[in-house]
């Protein structure tokens, strides 16, 4: 139901900029007063909805309402709670594109999750899929329980988020499960892989007596394997 001012509120008069919810309805008070809350957000924030592969950007942002709590789009996109799942849907089509059971320990679609698509995504007809609902910005990375860390502390080798997965992922070069290391690469075109030689040398020791040249070098051969990540 709707929030209501309880009786005799706003009581006038006095400037009160402020709100308190009680049982009764709200009241107007002073904004130097303590109160308590059960959560809170940074007012303004704009949440995005990644892994979505939408043409238009504004597709991608949302805002949070707070009660009743969902995430309503700048385009035609909300995510609410419908019974015990949290959908994504297309308010003007009435398309359901994903729903996201609730959970025991998952109360809320925030962070990274694993979505049961509906609708067709990026191509996927159905099945699951990992999307992210974040309140971060550009400069931060989201951690997989929703909170925000700078991306200087990501694979820094020391663990920022709460789950720890900053430090996740944090290969310098990632091998898909396919690689043969005994194949060559394939070159994008039909001209030869280019290669790179480069010879160091060690050592070199001359025996005039048996006239022998003794060398220790480095050979080293550099080239780019594209399918490598």
């Amino acid at each position: 139901s709707q929030l209501d001012f309880k009786i005799r509120n706003p009581d006038g008069g006095i400037y009160q900029n402020c709100l308190i919810i009680r049982e009764l309805g709200l009241l107007d008070t002073d904004c130097n007063k303590q109160s308590c809350s059960a959560c809170h957000t940074t007012a303004g924030s704009t949440w995005t909805l990644r892994s979505i592969c939408e043409e238009e950007k504004r597709m991608y942002y949302f805002d949070l309402v707070a009660f009743p709590l969902y995430f309503r789009g700048y385009g035609e996109y909300m995510v609410e709670k419908v019974g015990d799942v949290w959908t994504w849907y297309d308010s003007i089509t009435n398309i359901t594109k994903a729903v996201l059971p609730v959970q025991e320990h998952l109360n809320y679609p925030i962070g990274r999750q694993t979505w049961d698509i509906k609708d067709p995504v990026c191509g996927q007809e159905s099945g699951k899929r990992q999307l992210t609902l974040s309140p971060c910005t550009a400069g931060e990375f989201t951690c997989t329980d929703g909170t925000c860390i700078s991306f200087a502390r990501r694979c820094d080798l020391k663990f920022d988020c709460g789950d720890k997965t900053d430090e996740s992922f944090c290969d310098i070069v990632n091998f898909p499960g396919d690689y043969r290391s005994k194949l060559p690469p394939r070159p994008v075109s039909d001209l030869s892989l280019p290669i790179s030689v480069n010879v160091s040398m060690d050592t070199i020791n001359i025996d005039t007596t048996t006239m022998l040249i003794s060398v220790s070098y480095n050979l080293r051969m550099t080239w780019f394997d594209n399918r490598l990540i």
